[in-house]
Order: structure tokens, then C-alpha cells, then sequence
């Protein structure tokens, strides 16, 4: 009798440890994560979509798009993209995959001479999970790929490349969301930023803007006005980039809504000021009011005054 109880009782703890792992397995897949907090404080510029699709078709008929699409990290996304939908299962692209969801893309500057991409997709559905389980699969599977998984402070990290192109991107799963990037760095460091814990927005002062409210608006736009002069150092001579870096110290950073008309592009939002000392904005702070005395001086005709203090 009593190597019964024993035995009950062993059964017991352990089918309620089971119990209470799987209740917290999916405790934390349930949790909601803002995937504004995961993105790094060195982006340059956030964008925000939720309509993929209706976006990139509108961009490709832009002379922007023409330029754009020159970038070497425009065309390796576009080659891998190519590549994975021609292994996505049966007729469920990567298109529908990505339609009709909120999508974060974050831009950073690496080593002052290459730009990179963050990508943080959310999973909402069985489906989607599915659909990627099937996806992750197929790419096991196909030649043109070959996967390498590691672990990193805790995170499964996955390391996918494509062997005709020679190029790759590393991505892992966080709370129903994917991270993703073809640069290992970037991610490593949201994973560092995750372990951090306390994760707080890039874009906490714009917390309750959201354009995409709005009729016609493509997109929210973030822009970190500390990192952008790393992002036009790209395109500028290094001669001007003092001027650039001061003229980018007017405004901390920025909130703006994307629309697009036909070829034309427009930006419109709110800005926070820069309170660093010696900012362009410092120098603009307006100092204490003096009188002017001169107007004692002046003569009862006068019809313009010209002052400069």
C-alpha cells in the first residue's frame, strides 16, 4: 500500500509539472509583444505597413523605385525573396504570407559603408504557423538552400544561405513574431536587447500616432535624426558631413505618415526637438527678450527698421 501511494504521488508531481510546462509554453506564446520595443537604437529610419502588397506595386511605378532598386541590399532581398517563394507550399506565397499585417522595417548603417535591413514579421494564425513549419521544411529540402540552426544567449538562431547566390540571412521565432535580417550582427544584437529585458520603443514618444488610420497612408515612418548622418554619410562627400551631422541636430526625431501620388512622394508628420548641448537646436533656443532702445532714436518718419541683434 504504501509503494502505491509513492508511486501515485511521483505520478502525480510529475504529470503536474507537464501540466505547468505546457500552461507556460503557451502563456508565452500568447504573449502580445510591441515590435517597435525590439528594434535597436541605431535605425536610421522604422517604417510600418500594413498592406505589403498594395505598397511595393505602388513604389515600382515611382522613378524612386528605379533607384532604389540599383542598392545591392535591394537586389539580394529581392533575389532571396524570388528563391524562397519558389519553395513556399502550394499556392501560398510569400506575398499572401506578408499581405494585410503590421510589418516593421528597421534601417541601419553597418561599418559606415554597407545598409542593412531588419525585417519583424508577426505569425497571427495556426495557418501562418503552418505555413512556415512547411516553408522552413521545403528549404531543408531544396538544393538552393542549406540551414544551419545555433543557439545565441538563449534564442535558436537560424542561418539560411542560398548556395547559387552566395548570399544569406539569419531570422529566429519570438513570441509568435519573426526577426529577420541578412545581417547575423543586427540580430544578434536584438537578441542581446531582448535579454536585456525592460525593452522600451525606439518610438515611445509617438506612441499614440498611427497614420495608417488614415485613408491613402502607406506607411508610418520613423526617423532617428542621431542616426541618419551615418545613413547620408553613404551618399555625401566626407567634406560636407560636418554640415550634414549639424544641420541633423535640428530635430531629435520624427513621425511622419508616407502617401504616394502617381511619381510623387509625401512626408508629412511631428518632429521632437534635439536637447543635446550644442545642438543646431540649442543654438536656435531663443534667448531672453531685451528692449529696444534704439527705438528712442528714431525719427517720426521712419517707414522701415532693419534690425540684426
Amino acid at each position: 500500500m504504501p509503494q502505491r501511494i509513492v508511486f501515485y504521488f511521483i505520478a502525480f508531481v510529475v504529470l503536474a509539472s507537464l501540466v505547468y510546462y505546457g500552461f507556460s509554453r503557451w502563456q508565452d506564446s500568447r504573449l502580445k509583444v510591441d515590435l517597435w520595443t525590439l528594434v535597436p537604437e541605431t535605425a536610421a529610419f522604422v517604417v510600418e505597413t500594413n498592406n505589403h502588397s498594395e505598397l511595393r506595386e505602388h513604389l515600382e511605378e515611382t522613378a524612386l523605385w528605379e533607384s532604389f532598386s540599383l542598392l545591392p541590399v535591394t537586389q539580394r532581398f529581392q533575389e532571396n525573396m524570388a528563391m524562397l517563394d519558389s519553395v513556399a507550399p502550394g499556392n501560398q506565397r510569400l506575398d499572401r504570407f506578408l499581405d494585410k499585417k503590421n510589418i516593421l522595417t528597421s534601417i541601419h548603417v553597418l561599418g559606415k559603408t554597407d545598409v542593412e535591413f531588419v525585417y519583424y514579421i508577426p505569425v497571427v494564425s495556426v495557418g501562418e504557423h503552418r505555413f512556415l513549419r512547411t516553408l522552413t521544411e521545403n528549404i531543408v529540402k531544396s538544393p538552393a538552400f542549406t540551414e544551419q540552426s545555433r543557439e545565441y544567449q538563449g534564442m535558436l538562431l537560424t542561418d539560411v544561405t542560398n548556395t547559387q547566390l552566395g548570399t544569406s540571412f539569419t531570422y529566429f521565432s519570438y513570441h509568435n513574431n519573426i526577426i529577420l535580417s541578412a545581417s547575423p550582427v543586427l540580430v544578434e544584437e536584438i537578441v542581446r536587447r531582448i535579454n536585456r529585458g525592460k525593452l522600451t520603443s525606439i518610438a515611445a514618444d509617438y506612441k499614440k500616432v498611427n497614420y495608417l488610420s488614415q485613408a491613402d497612408v502607406y506607411a508610418n515612418v520613423f526617423v532617428n535624426y542621431r542616426a541618419l548622418p551615418d545613413l547620408l554619410g553613404l551618399f555625401v562627400q566626407e567634406d560636407l558631413m560636418p554640415q550634414v551631422r549639424y544641420l541633423s541636430s535640428f530635430c531629435r526625431n520624427a513621425m511622419l505618415e508616407l502617401k504616394l501620388d502617381r511619381n510623387k512622394l509625401f512626408l508629412n508628420g511631428f518632429s521632437n526637438p534635439e536637447t543635446l548641448e550644442g545642438s543646431f537646436q540649442a543654438q536656435l533656443h531663443p534667448s531672453k527678450p531685451r528692449p529696444l532702445e534704439i527705438k528712442l532714436l528714431l525719427p517720426t518718419r521712419t517707414a522701415m527698421l532693419m534690425h540684426f541683434g
